[in-house]
């Protein structure tokens, strides 16, 4: 009894310590990834870039191996994604000539997606909680600066080797200080999401809060990013849905009409916060003299757009997406070894003559790089989790105060919406394919939970 008693302890003492060396790795990978959307981490070096991702990657496959080895906890990973994974190896293998060392290190970063930050057997709620109160106040301030910046008229483009990095309003785009305002607006929409389930379970302190708010859709509005306006414009009617539906007017129908109605309002709201800061810097620089780069003629069009077509050349990807996917229906062309297997194959192809490396699109991106031997698991994947979140919500009480949960899902939704046109969620390292898998691997583990015995207890805490 005695030697049953100590191998319980050890054992407690293990997972212990693997749960901090996970938390570690996350915190790591979150950190990593936030200060890759700031403008000036892009001013240090690659290498530095390189040994920062590196280290991360290599403290996640120790994690992997020994839970592996010791824990067997592989052994209760999603069977779907066991599949994708052998099935993008697979591919790899196939397409070999074309790429290795690129591959090797998608499949790694694939494989931590998968089986560490996706984990529904573990509790991540407190690391999960961080993250949101983090990307709330470090977007507020790079937000709110960026803005300033765009007041104020202080536009540079700094030139290097192999990048180039924009600050403040170039070509009718707040760029700000984030390196990328897709991706910057992006986590603006996430932050207003985790703003408001702040200010609905601490209806006390909204302040901060509504300010925050305030200052992201402005950065969205600025920012010009279209893929983000339609993400804000169904979140938003889906937050009204699901309020109007549940508290208010409990006939189906005209609820869904006035959540469409607030939805295409954010669309003319965004236009209009636009439309008058225009008007702000040209002031500025009358009343009060402000030096800089004067910004002028700024308009409702993006200049990428005039020169590239409303799609912003996505039709052009996507058609050579599918001309190449015809070349290898079954094992695809690899995620990283796409372009020279275009020039090699495909020599005349956009994909080929322009070396885009992303699909734009999550369905396009799985069927061209694992064929259809991967899409149909990864895809699998999507329906089964989606199933099991529906049924959920049939059977739930509308009187259950499930907060957390609802706004992990409408955080996962405008997810989803950016990966049906940008690279996300699969083949990618962003903060918003981190906050996907472990946000779904948060929502599956909630699910479990409500069907066991501890649900009742569980609740209060997540309520």
């Amino acid at each position: 009894m005695l030697h049953s008693f100590n191998c319980f302890c050890d054992d407690f003492k293990i997972n212990q310590c693997m749960c901090f060396a996970k938390n570690l790795f996350l915190a790591a990978f979150f950190s990593a990834l936030i200060l890759r959307t700031i403008g000036i981490y892009s001013l240090l070096s690659n290498t530095i870039d390189s040994c920062l991702f590196s280290s991360v990657s290599i403290l996640g496959c120790l994690i992997l191996l020994f839970q592996a080895i010791f824990l067997e906890k592989l052994k209760k990973v999603d069977k779907l994604l066991v599949l994708f994974f052998f099935a993008s190896i697979i591919s790899c293998i196939v397409n070999l000539k074309y790429e290795v060392w690129n591959n090797f290190k998608e499949l790694i970063w694939s494989a931590l997606s998968f089986f560490l930050v996706y984990s529904p057997d573990n509790d991540n709620e407190k690391i999960i909680e961080i993250f949101k109160k983090v990307i709330i106040i470090l977007c507020f301030f790079v937000s709110a600066l960026s803005i300033i910046d765009f007041i104020i008229q202080q536009n540079y483009i700094l030139y290097f080797e192999n990048k180039t990095i924009f600050i403040g309003f170039i070509e009718n785009r707040l760029y700000g200080l984030y390196f990328n305002p897709n991706v910057a607006s992006k986590l603006a929409l996430l932050s207003i999401l985790f703003s408001i389930e702040l200010i609905l379970s601490q209806p006390k302190k909204t302040k901060f809060q509504i300010t925050a708010i305030i200052v992201q859709f402005i950065y969205i509005s600025l920012s010009w990013s279209r893929v983000v306006t339609v993400a804000l414009s169904i979140v938003t009617a889906l937050i009204s849905l699901v309020f109007f539906y549940q508290y208010k007017i409990k006939k189906f129908l005209k609820s869904l009409s006035l959540s469409l109605f607030l939805g295409l309002s954010s669309v003319l709201l965004n236009k209009l916060c636009r439309l008058i800061f225009s008007f702000i810097p040209p002031m500025m620089s009358k009343v009060f003299g402000i030096s800089g780069i004067p910004i002028e003629n700024i308009n409702m069009v993006r200049s990428d757009i005039v020169r590239n077509g409303i799609s912003n050349l996505r039709f052009k990807i996507w058609l050579s997406a599918w001309d190449l996917f015809k070349t290898s229906p079954i094992f695809g062309t690899s995620p990283r070894g796409i372009v020279k297997y275009a020039q090699n194959v495909i020599p005349e192809t956009f994909i080929a003559i322009k070396n885009y490396q992303f699909m734009h699109n999550i369905f396009f991106g799985a069927f061209v790089y694992t064929g259809v031997l991967g899409s149909v698991f990864i895809i699998s994947f999507f329906i089964k989790k989606i199933i099991i979140i529906l049924k959920f919500y049939k059977k739930k009480s509308f009187k259950m105060n499930s907060l957390k949960f609802d706004f992990m899902i409408l955080s996962l939704f405008a997810v989803a919406v950016y990966s049906l046109f940008e690279q996300e969620i699969i083949f990618t390292n962003t903060i918003n394919c981190l906050i996907f898998w472990l946000f779904l691997s948060e929502i599956v583990r909630f699910v479990k939970l409500a069907q066991s015995k501890e649900f009742f207890e569980k609740i209060g805490e997540l309520s």
